[in-house]
């Protein structure tokens, strides 16, 4: 091969030896891009991780706190039921002592009157 060849040949190489190494560095740039962003992502998937894991503590320190509450709402309806129940049976007899004082009352007054 002659001299000439030989230099076009070699500057073909350089050249794209040259095109080769901008290649790769444009290539790890972009890895380095891509991979900044998985750790960004890993990021904030570790910190949705950490807000999980407090909303599932809360969670389960309100089931327990309603579960422990339920009966204690449920026993306190119906105490406040019975009572209520109670109540109204006093009052059913009230009216009909009412009822019958009337009566008396009535009675009375046309004797008196």
């Amino acid at each position: 091969m002659d001299k000439s060849a030989k230099n076009f040949f070699q500057n073909g190489v350089n050249e794209i030896m040259e095109q080769m190494k901008k290649g790769f560095m444009e290539m790890n740039q972009k890895f380095e891009e891509v991979n900044k962003k998985f750790e960004e992502v890993n990021q904030r998937l570790d910190e949705h991780d950490r807000k999980f894991e407090e909303i599932q503590r809360a969670l389960i320190v309100i089931e327990d706190k309603v579960a422990n509450e339920i009966p204690a709402l449920f026993d306190g309806y119906n105490a406040n039921n019975e009572h209520y129940e109670m109540l109204e049976k006093r009052v059913s007899e009230l009216e009909e002592k009412e009822n019958l004082n009337s009566v008396k009352i009535s009675i009375l007054e046309d004797k008196v009157g």
